[in-house]
Parts: C-alpha cells; sequence; structure tokens
C-alpha cells in the first residue's frame, strides 16, 4: 500500500491529499475482497476477458471497463449498446477447440446489438510470455495511463473477480495463447438456447448445459487475430 502511496503522489511540489484518499480507498475495496485465491477454471476464464481488454480493443476507457459484466456474472462477458462479447478460454493444448457452455442464454442474442464469441487456447508453456499476473499488471498500468476514473472501474471489476494486490506474484504459471478465433453468433450458429425448446425444458429437468466444437463454427469465423477496428463499439 505504501509503494502504491509513493507511485500516486506527485514527485514534485506539496503532496495531494485528495490522492492519498484515492489509494486508501482502492486498498479499502481491495480488503474486502475475498482471499481464498481463484480455481483453474476461474482463473483461464479471468486471462481470457483480460485478453479481449488488452489485445483485441483498440484502448482501454472507462466504457470498455464499464461494458466489462463478466466479473459481476452478467449473462455476456462484455456488453454494449450495439453489440455483445462472450470470452471462452480452454487449456487443451491438442485437438479440437471445445468449450463449455454452461447456460441456455449464455449463445442467445441480446437484449439489442450482435453477440460474438471470442474463443482462446491458452496453454501451459514454460517459455510463455504471459500469465494472469502479468496480464493484470498491464492492465493496470494501462488504465491508469487512461486516468483515474479508468483505474478505479478496473479495480472494482479486478475485485469482484476475486484478484486483489496481495495476489501480484500469486498467479505466474507462464502460458502462450496458441489460437484465438473471434465468431459472430447468428441464426444456425451450433448452439442451443431457450428456443431450442419451444415447449419449455422437459418435466424435471432444471437446466442444461452442453460442449461446444468449435470446428464446426468455420462459417461464423470473423477473424483469428487481434483487429481492433472489429470492437471499437466496446471501446
Amino acid at each position: 500500500m505504501c509503494a502504491d502511496i509513493i507511485t500516486e503522489l506527485p514527485t514534485t511540489g506539496p503532496p495531494d491529499p485528495a490522492t492519498l484518499l484515492a489509494v486508501l480507498e482502492r486498498w479499502r475495496r481491495f480488503w474486502t475482497t475475498r482471499h481464498d485465491g481463484l480455481n483453474r477454471e476461474e482463473q483461464l476464464g479471468l486471462v481470457g476477458e483480460l485478453w479481449l481488454l488488452l489485445e483485441w480493443l483498440p484502448r482501454l476507457t472507462p466504457r470498455a471497463i464499464s461494458s466489462w459484466q463478466g466479473p459481476l456474472r452478467g449473462r455476456h462477458d462484455f456488453v454494449s449498446e450495439t453489440l455483445s462479447i462472450e470470452v471462452k478460454t480452454t487449456a487443451a493444448n491438442t485437438g479440437a477447440v471445445v468449450h463449455r457452455i454452461t447456460r441456455l442464454d449464455q449463445l442467445e442474442e441480446p437484449g439489442q446489438g450482435q453477440l460474438y464469441l471470442l474463443s482462446l487456447r491458452a496453454v501451459a508453456d514454460p517459455l510463455g510470455a504471459h500469465s494472469l499476473d502479468t496480464l493484470t499488471r498491464r492492465a493496470r498500468r494501462a488504465a491508469t495511463a487512461a486516468g483515474a476514473t479508468c483505474a478505479a472501474l478496473l479495480d472494482d471489476r479486478l475485485r469482484a473477480a476475486g484478484i486483489t494486490p496481495s495476489d501480484e506474484g500469486r498467479y505466474t504459471d507462464p502460458l502462450s495463447v496458441a489460437q484465438q478465433e473471434l465468431y459472430r453468433v447468428e441464426d444456425n450458429f451450433p448452439r442451443l438456447t431457450s428456443a431450442s425448446f419451444p415447449s419449455g425444458l422437459p418435466a424435471g429437468v432444471v437446466d442444461v448445459t452442453y460442449s461446444l466444437d468449435t470446428s464446426a463454427c468455420g462459417p461464423w469465423l470473423i477473424s483469428n487475430r487481434p483487429q481492433s477496428s472489429l470492437l471499437e463499439a466496446i471501446a
């Protein structure tokens, strides 16, 4: 916390009490976060969402952070007025990329705009340049550069996801993003939704999960490399 205060205070001139209070408030929010750590699935999910923020968007802005609904358990991970994005990440390093869809409405059209699916294969790699720890630090640096509002919004989202400053150095397993594909989810895209059961789920069935093999999604592929212009509306 002291290092954070020193970094934030101006190097010349009198210290600003408002800056000190902002840093203390940020740490107060972190101290109210759970400390039992993220399981492997949660880590992988957060890697994917941070990857979209850092690699697929043209810049990190308050609007981009506000659209990030994954840590808040939103139906889709990113939501804006014109498009929504669901991010799925697998750690399987061989075979087809298969994602677990946990809810019938997860690949259902949003209330407004177009739905996209970002599919990532993030594999353990001793020589990998990335980790959850490095992605988190990159996001914090980018948010700080974008201003206090953006930094505060990112702090809130990371707290909701279960990440605190004390976790720095905790999630350092190196990985590489071996595959990334953006799909447009529209008519005939392979999926199950509530419309797949026009009469409702059979009696006694309370929920449905299924696995999506992205090798069947080729006709809906938009890009297999980051292109910031595609998701400009989020930023």
